[in-house]
């Protein structure tokens, strides 16, 4: 089944609410801890290295592993889902894309728009002494560049 227009712009907009509530957190929450968060919630717990071993199955030598990849951002997502499963943790993993979908997609589109107008009219018209910035543009010719560059073509190279 094809993904239509809409059905993207609702997926942008129901992930650009979910990823808002991530924004909001302060960086400092959502960045991992210094040593991992193995190796963080494991102390916090007073774990001990080979007791965290014996519940993954591995011994400790593996674990000083496993902390150690993760620190050095290594560590596979299942390995640590492994370790999350014996610290009785839930694993979260996240793309957390730095500014709203919806807006990624206006601005490549508007790329695309301005490199395709550039080499029509607008040269014409400034060389006229009638230049026109995109702002200025009336929402029919908005549409009419949402359907020459549709989501399915924003992306391939130019």
């Amino acid at each position: 089944m094809a993904t239509t227009r809409s059905m993207r712009q609702l997926a942008r907009k129901r992930l650009d609410e979910r990823f808002a509530a991530l924004r909001a957190l302060p960086p400092p929450t959502r960045a991992a801890p210094r040593g991992g968060w193995i190796r963080t919630i494991r102390e916090a717990l007073g774990i001990p290295r080979h007791e965290l071993g014996r519940r993954m199955g591995v011994g400790e030598k593996r674990v000083v592993q496993l902390e150690r990849g993760e620190a050095e951002g290594k560590l596979t997502i299942e390995s640590l889902a492994r370790a999350a499963e014996a610290l009785d943790c839930e694993l979260v993993v996240a793309l957390l894309p730095r500014r709203p979908l919806e807006q990624t997609v206006t601005d490549r589109r508007m790329q695309l728009a301005a490199a395709w107008l550039k080499s029509r009219a607008l040269d014409t018209m400034a060389m006229e002494n009638q230049a026109v910035s995109l702002d200025d543009l009336p929402s029919q010719l908005v549409r009419e560049i949402e359907q020459q560059f549709p989501d399915e073509r924003l992306w391939d190279p130019t």
